[in-house]
């Protein structure tokens, strides 16, 4: 019997809809702006997104939609609750492009939307 000893390099989900499950969750504080954010990374077979949120008033409707197809809907929740949940995710790639040479700086990942996976375990 053989085994194979590498180990498959983990890769940024592919743009398109995808199954995922919250593998986990960092909570923190940005230091130059005060505001506190939390990161998901969201984790299929095909790969994983990290994905930062920051906890603002403009952001709080996005964010009631991510809980919300995590199957929380509470007025008042807590973050940890997301961990283990699965749903859908969109994914899209965008360019940062560098305003003064207007070249392309980097690609990023991020996750644009959220939906409920209607599965009843």
């Amino acid at each position: 019997m053989k085994i194979d000893f590498t180990i498959p390099k983990n890769t940024i989900l592919t743009e398109g809809i995808h199954t995922v499950k919250v593998t986990g969750i960092t909570i923190g504080t940005n230091l130059k702006t005060g505001n506190k954010f939390f990161k998901c990374v969201f984790s299929n077979k095909e790969g994983f997104l990290p994905q930062w949120f920051y906890i603002t008033d403009g952001s709080k409707p996005f964010l009631r939609k991510l809980f919300n197809a995590c199957g929380i809907y509470d007025d008042i929740a807590e973050v940890k609750d997301l961990l283990n949940k699965e749903l859908k995710i969109q994914v899209v790639y965008k360019n940062l492009i560098n305003p003064v040479t207007g070249e392309i700086t980097k690609e990023i990942s991020s996750c644009v939307n959220f939906e409920f996976l209607n599965n009843f375990n």
